[in-house]
């Protein structure tokens, strides 16, 4: 729609040489409410996932409400357990902040930590040096 109204306008400003800027209502655009799983589907999305990795990527994002941009790219260091909080860094809007950490969560991070021992990233990709892309836990949510 706006590189239409840019095309008139164009059109009418060096084609027709209109002296006057032509005023264009521009459309409203749609707001959706987001899709929202109740408390039944989510555990069982929960309880289908065996791989101790993915069932931390989920209880993770789930729990703490991360999006998934945001919990590919956890350190080790950004759980904060005394607390009982989670840093996420250069989150949406390229801001930091501060969410929860449930203890079912940790519980499973726990699990998920003693059984692979990772230096910089949480949940690193094929290459340790890199973070799992989201595409891939995109997958595993699609799978389960």
């Amino acid at each position: 729609m706006n590189q239409t109204i840019r095309v008139i306008r164009f059109y009418c400003k060096h084609v027709l040489h209109h002296p006057t800027e032509i005023q264009y209502i521009r459309p409203k655009k749609q707001t959706k409410l987001p899709q929202v799983l109740s408390e039944k589907v989510v555990a069982q999305l929960l309880k289908s996932v065996t791989n101790p990795k993915h069932k931390a990527i989920m209880f993770l994002t789930y729990s703490s409400g991360l999006c998934l941009g945001e919990v590919v790219r956890l350190r080790c260091s950004d759980l904060d357990i005394e607390r009982q909080t989670l840093i996420v860094r250069q989150g949406k809007g390229q801001k930091d902040r501060r969410t929860l950490l449930s203890t079912l969560a940790w519980d499973m991070v726990q699990k998920y930590i003693a059984e692979y021992r990772h230096n910089r990233w949480l949940f690193p990709g094929q290459s340790s040096k890199r973070h799992l892309t989201v595409r891939s836990v995109q997958k595993v949510f699609e799978e389960s």
